[in-house]
């Protein structure tokens, strides 16, 4: 987001949130639906400021640990914030303030070592979807590996936009965002393979130890703040891949955090959001009863609890251009802006 338009969306949402057009537009929605409804939350990673400065991750995946605690002081005093358990028995009030689930995905390491502990201050509960193949390995996911190899090309970077584009018998990519959107495109397989074959190519570091996952004792010791649910094996995306790979991703991932966890997993969230109606109908074979998605919306009970909606947060929508928390930035958020 350019600062002129971070400018004019902060000015926009303080207006409405200060004047109190936005909770009173909350207001008449409640009112007239009569129904609980919960706010989805979706956050990727937590970092300092110095991490942010080194992670190989896409901006829009961060939020800096003084706006996440800023954000969950916020939340503790005008939100009821539900655990997942709860969220799955059905236990949503329909209170004076509205309900809303904290969500993590991909089980990053800084989900252990600065969320979890900032939930436990604020005695606040949240869910956490595992790539169950990814935990406790040694192994960088592949956008950051795809990121740390850009970076490292430096002005080479169109010799390997151009390399990328004839694997994939495109035009040349210009950015690495253009890559990245280029290679959600094809399975994972071949995706892993044309990785590898340009880090042969082109010289490339490896992504900061920070770009880790947690290990799957980190994960037990915040089973009682942070529950953990599916999201696969490998993240793999599932309207991208056949069949088979597709049920088998989900029934491994589901059977091993069974094991590791001892309880009976239900939910599941989808790798980038990637679903369509096949993908749905694998979801629920595999005996999964509520599947996330990256939807911006209100899940309203009495919705398809297979495609509920999240809203994503990162620092560049909830907070003021000068770098600060901002509530009224969260609360436009909500009413769907991206």
């Amino acid at each position: 987001m350019t600062r002129l338009r971070h400018l004019a969306h902060f000015l926009v949402a303080a207006a409405l949130y200060y004047s109190g057009a936005l909770a009173t537009r909350c207001w008449l929605h409640r009112l007239g639906t009569r129904r609980p409804e919960v706010a989805v939350l979706g956050l990727h990673r937590i970092l300092t400021a110095e991490q942010a400065s080194l992670v190989s991750s896409e901006s829009a995946m961060v939020v800096l640990l003084p706006t996440f605690r800023k954000l969950l002081q916020m939340l503790r005093e005008q939100f009821h914030v539900l655990s997942l358990s709860d969220f799955l028995r059905g236990d949503i009030p329909l209170g004076p303030k509205p309900n809303c689930l904290l969500t993590f995905d991909d089980a990053w390491r800084d989900t252990y070592e600065n969320a979890y502990p900032a939930l436990q201050k604020a005695g606040l509960s949240a869910a956490v979807f595992v790539p169950t193949g990814l935990v406790g390995g040694e192994e960088f996911f592949w956008v950051e590996r795809l990121s740390a190899l850009w970076k490292s090309c430096g002005r080479n970077y169109k010799e390997l936009g151009r390399a990328l584009g004839r694997e994939l018998d495109q035009a040349p990519v210009e950015t690495l965002e253009a890559s990245i959107t280029l290679l959600k495109s094809v399975p994972a397989v071949r995706r892993e393979s044309i990785l590898q074959l340009l880090a042969l190519q082109f010289s490339s570091d490896t992504p900061n130890a920070i770009d880790m996952f947690m290990s799957w004792d980190q994960l037990l010791e915040m089973s009682p703040v942070v529950e953990a649910a599916s999201h696969t094996v490998h993240h793999v995306l599932l309207d991208q891949e056949d069949e088979a790979v597709a049920r088998r991703e989900l029934a491994e991932s589901r059977e091993t955090l069974r094991i590791r966890t001892g309880r009976e997993q239900r939910a599941f969230a989808y790798p980038s959001g990637s679903f369509n109606e096949r993908v749905r109908g694998w979801v629920a074979d595999a005996g999964y009863l509520w599947a996330f998605t990256v939807r911006a919306g209100i899940y309203g009970v009495g919705h398809d609890p297979l495609t509920v909606p999240r809203t994503l947060l990162q620092e560049g929508n909830i907070t003021s251009p000068w770098g600060s928390f901002s509530p009224a930035m969260f609360h436009f958020r909500l009413t769907g802006w991206r």
